[in-house]
């Protein structure tokens, strides 16, 4: 494999890993990175305000690592620090509770210097559970049943072809790459974790928007795929590991999560006039959809402004679709009970969505007895 990739200058990789609070998962992670086929340039640990053992434990490793501490400020921040510091000719990021295939940055090197077109690639990855249980083909459970990587990309190209040996086991593994800034509208396109870029991309000013709590890698790629060609390498080379807990940098729920995915829309593709003027109905659709869930999250969390701001909203984009939903969060929202008489109705609805889908698969029968 032809990487020409060195430790002693700039053609090497940086590696950046954010953390808090994972002093008994952060060097799982670094060492993952620090045992690479292709050894790494540095590789960046940035401590976001850790309040348990991770500058101690961290210590062993001396210079090996680059450790940065700053006060608590989010996951964006950390990641950001990472980048005005990374001297890498490729950029590469893993979350301190994620793991790497020991040839990752070997083999995603490898594929940028065969495609230069291509500014960020993504690998599949493997979910590793607490209990054991492994998942493979992650991104994919991440797309609608019957969407295939080929209708998301615009061409596919085989790893064999490209003159580049992944595992004799898997002689088939193919890259997939494409402009894909409009589809990824709907869904982000890759694990952050799998993902390496070129420095370039820095260099133009791309950084993390700070101060969200969630989907900032969703909208850090779309900035790149809004001018870049965005690659995928249909092979695991990524470990998440699923775990539960205060720790853990994803998590997000109800009303927190509505509001940030409105914004990544607000942020990304409402802010492009080229994208309204040629997908502005897509658009209005998922905005009116999140702004209905916004005001459903809203009425369950007690939060009648938040709910009535969102059904304002929804009101203002003149959808037809949806207005029996919005109907009822109005009602709930009115009355005292509402977030006990809302939780009543969509447990009803999921109740009968069961019973229907039995009833089609013949489960039950509609003839008399």
């Amino acid at each position: 494999m032809d990487t020409n990739s060195s430790s002693n200058g700039r053609n090497g990789v940086s590696i950046i890993i954010p953390t808090y609070n994972r002093a008994h998962m952060v060097c799982d992670a670094i060492e993952s990175a620090l045992s690479q086929s292709l050894p790494p340039l540095e590789v960046i640990v940035v401590d976001d305000g850790s309040m348990d053992d991770t500058a101690s434990v961290l210590k062993k490793y001396g210079n090996r690592i680059s450790y940065q501490y700053q006060a608590n400020r989010g996951v964006s921040a950390a990641r950001n620090i990472g980048l005005s510091r990374a001297t890498g000719d490729y950029i590469a990021f893993l979350d301190s509770d994620d793991l790497w295939d020991t040839r990752k940055l070997e083999v995603q090197v490898a594929v940028l210097k065969k495609l230069p077109e291509v500014h960020l690639l993504f690998t599949d990855f493997e979910i590793r559970k607490q209990d054991g249980t492994k998942i493979h083909a992650g991104t994919h459970r991440w797309f609608p049943f019957g969407v295939e990587y080929s209708d998301l990309y615009d061409y596919t190209l085989s790893c064999r072809d490209l003159g580049i040996d992944i595992d004799s086991t898997d002689p088939h593994s193919k890259v997939y790459c494409g402009q894909v800034f409009d589809r990824m509208l709907h869904l982000p396109y890759g694990l952050l974790s799998s993902a390496i870029m070129r420095r370039d991309l820095v260099e133009d000013g791309l950084r993390y928007t700070e101060g969200v709590s969630l989907y900032e890698d969703w909208e850090f790629f779309a900035h790149v795929a809004k001018y870049h060609v965005v690659g995928f390498l249909d092979s695991e080379m990524t470990f998440n590991r699923s775990h539960r807990g205060p720790e853990r940098l994803s998590l997000g729920q109800g009303v927190s999560k509505s509001l940030c995915y409105l914004g990544v829309l607000e942020r990304v593709w409402k802010a492009d006039s080229d994208f309204v003027s040629r997908s502005g109905p897509a658009l209005r659709k998922l905005e009116a959809d999140a702004l209905l869930i916004l005001a459903r999250e809203g009425v369950l969390a007690g939060d009648d402004k938040i709910a009535h701001d969102a059904l304002e909203r929804w009101r203002s984009l003149d959808m037809s679709q949806g207005r029996a939903e919005a109907w009822i969060y109005e009602k709930c929202a009115a009355t005292l009970y509402g977030p006990f008489l809302l939780r009543y109705l969509l447990r009803a609805r999921t109740l009968l969505r069961i019973i229907a889908g039995s009833m089609k698969k013949g489960k039950y029968s509609c003839a008399p007895s």
